[in-house]
């Protein structure tokens, strides 16, 4: 039986098969309009009938079309299929392209990560509050995009370590719907205590469930870290208020951004004054507002 299939595809190799444009797209699920432009930029070019002027396509052809489809799988422009395509083997040169596709396909994967994340968020909050601000759907979307950004600017503040431990923390991975939430909710409360004096006990309370909230699932040594450049007040520079604000926009009006900074400093003043840090109020220390 074996001697009869090899018997059978020798006379079938003896006589060349050809097939029509059309067949080929069959076989190989590439469109005709592509094979058409392949050949005219002289990517694939197939022989032509005489007198009909139809393209006609050989088992070669159809490898070379093979190679053509793996090449642009990988990422390669049709102009960078065309040095390769008829090298029977490829060298050094072929690696270091690949390298340059890979590199440009790791971005475009955390690019599409990050385009996931933030659909993800949208659902959380609209299965949590049944709509979303938009001005807060935006801030998060643009968050999400410029992270790489966000921890540059932060390495100017901060070292490496407790930059990598802010942005790749595990806890705060696990617990990104709960924070999310607790974000929305305080945006809604910004919205709707905006107008009070900023030293009101519900501002007070507001801000300080915020911040532990935030701070809570940090190490001691990172909240240490950022409430030392806070006491500096190093990143109250103009510098580095317009950049972030670039990177990061909150999701208020101007005038409730200055209402907000003014309540954050009454609260840290408040704390200052009875001797309470960051890392204190971490470990659960009661700085008055408690409800």
């Amino acid at each position: 039986m074996i001697r009869e299939r090899l018997a059978k595809e020798r006379r079938r190799t003896t006589v060349m098969e050809t097939y029509s444009i059309g067949e080929i797209t069959k076989k190989t699920g590439v469109s005709i309009r592509t094979l058409r432009y392949y050949d005219e930029i002289g990517l694939l070019q197939p022989t032509k009938d005489p007198s009909s002027r139809h393209r006609i396509y050989t088992e070669e052809d159809i490898l070379q079309l093979h190679k053509i489809m793996s090449l642009k799988f990988i990422g390669l422009s049709l102009e960078e299929i065309r040095q390769y395509i008829h090298q029977p083997t490829y060298d050094l040169t072929l690696k270091e392209t690949l390298m340059l596709e890979k590199n440009m396909l790791e971005q475009k994967r955390r690019q599409l990560e990050r385009s996931i994340q933030a659909i993800e968020y949208a659902i959380t909050l609209l299965e949590e509050e049944g709509e979303i601000d938009s001005l807060l759907l935006m801030s998060l979307i643009r968050s999400i995009q410029t992270e790489d950004d966000q921890k540059r600017l932060m390495t100017q503040y901060l070292d490496q370590e407790t930059v990598d431990a802010i942005f790749h923390n595990e806890e705060l991975k696990q617990k990104e719907n709960e924070m999310i939430k607790s974000y929305a909710q305080f945006v809604k409360q910004v919205h709707e205590l905006y107008g009070l004096p900023t030293d009101h006990p519900d501002v007070q309370h507001m801000i300080e469930t915020f911040l532990r909230s935030t701070f809570g699932l940090l190490s001691l040594e990172t909240v240490e870290k950022i409430t030392e450049l806070l006491n500096q007040n190093q990143w109250d520079s103009f510098e580095w208020n317009e950049e972030w604000d670039v990177l990061s926009p909150l999701p208020f009006s101007k005038e409730e951004k200055q209402w907000l900074e003014q309540a954050m400093d009454d609260y840290m003043q408040r704390l200052e004054h009875m001797g309470i840090d960051m890392k204190e109020s971490k470990e659960g220390e009661n700085s008055g507002y408690e409800k």
